[in-house]
């Protein structure tokens, strides 16, 4: 089993391997075809603690796992986890997204982004924040990077809204939205469906927007704001992270207000699930949507309608849900008949912030 219920990130692997990154006690590697689990644990010397606090998971094209912990060590192992390919130090590294060149885009926490070659680990460009260029990063801390299906880079920041990032002579350029937004500034996760639209996770409300029109206005966008008299919106403000599942519906994990899911028209009544729906805890950190390991563009047949949550604590149960949990065995409150009320596309207004 798990060595901690304090779990930090969530990813799977080309081999169809869970892996859990958790406070004080490493990284997990769960192989469910084998029913085994293989412990990593960054700093061998120490037994628990913050150096073996492992924020994010990543594997690159080459198979090669990827550890952030929270003391801002980046570690990489090779695929056996027998070999330390890489590490560095006072890097607190977020999130990593891999472009159609190859590089891999590390967002950090308090330093911006770092551009780097995986195959040779040598850090080709870092990005930051400046008030002198307005072409800059919108803000140091970065929270997801999204590589969409046209191979442009998409970066949420947690205190300067959205950037794009453009080529230039020079390397990049920056474009930003929701910059002056107060209620869209604060982004934590980014995520494309099926059909080309790009959902955001904020902190107050979510996002959704076609990327070529909200390029050419960016005004273009519909937002999903909280509002606690609507019972067919949002059951909290604080998105964690947005998935789509195989009937393109989209889940919602939130701060508190459990699981959301979203009709896939996107419009309509928002179900939810809590506690007393089965969760082990209302407070959602991630989803994951499991594909088969042979071909990382299908989802697996027996969980079609499913996705892995990860919880920090917040109930009488902690932990991984050890099961990847079906639609059906979930059961939301009863619902009034489906309304927009909580959808409304923008037109130039800044948003009401809701609290």
């Amino acid at each position: 089993g798990l060595s901690s219920d304090y779990l930090l990130s969530v990813a799977e692997d080309d081999y169809g391997n869970i892996w859990v990154g958790s406070d004080y006690a490493g990284a997990v590697r769960i192989s469910p075809q084998k029913s085994r689990a293989t412990r990593l644990r960054p700093e061998q010397a120490e037994r628990a603690g913050v150096v073996n606090n492992v924020r994010m998971v990543y594997e690159d094209a080459r198979g090669n796992i990827w550890l952030s912990t929270k003391n801002g060590s980046l570690y990489v192992y090779d695929v056996t986890l027998q070999h330390l390919l890489y590490s560095r130090k006072s890097f607190s590294a977020y999130t990593i997204a891999a472009d159609t060149e190859g590089r891999l885009w590390i967002g950090t926490k308090g330093g911006g982004i770092y551009l780097y070659d995986p195959e040779r680990f040598v850090e080709l460009a870092h990005f930051v924040s400046s008030t002198d260029n307005r072409h800059s990063l919108c803000h140091n801390d970065v929270f997801s990077i999204r590589c969409d299906t046209r191979g442009r880079i998409w970066i949420a920041t947690f205190g300067g809204g959205l950037d794009l990032a453009v080529p230039s002579a020079d390397g990049f350029i920056f474009r930003h939205f929701f910059a002056d937004s107060r209620s869209f500034s604060y982004l934590r996760n980014i995520s494309q469906d099926s059909k080309g639209n790009i959902w955001i996770a904020s902190y107050d409300g979510l996002l959704r927007f076609d990327p070529d029109r909200l390029i050419a206005d960016p005004d273009d966008y519909v937002a999903y704001s909280y509002d606690p008299d609507d019972v067919d919106g949002l059951s909290c403000k604080d998105i964690k992270s947005v998935c789509e599942d195989a009937s393109h519906r989209i889940w919602l994990a939130t701060a508190g207000g459990g699981l959301n899911m979203l009709p896939a028209s996107g419009s309509g009544s928002i179900s939810k699930f809590t506690t007393h729906s089965g969760l082990n805890s209302n407070l959602v950190t991630s989803l994951l949507r499991r594909f088969d390991h042979l071909d990382r563009h299908r989802e697996r047949p027996r969980t079609a309608q499913s996705a892995h949550a990860r919880h920090r604590p917040g109930g009488h149960r902690r932990g991984l849900q050890r099961q990847l949990f079906q639609r059906e065995r979930l059961h939301p409150p009863q619902q009034r008949p489906p309304r927009l009320r909580h959808a409304r596309r923008h037109s130039g207004v800044r948003p009401r912030r809701h609290v």
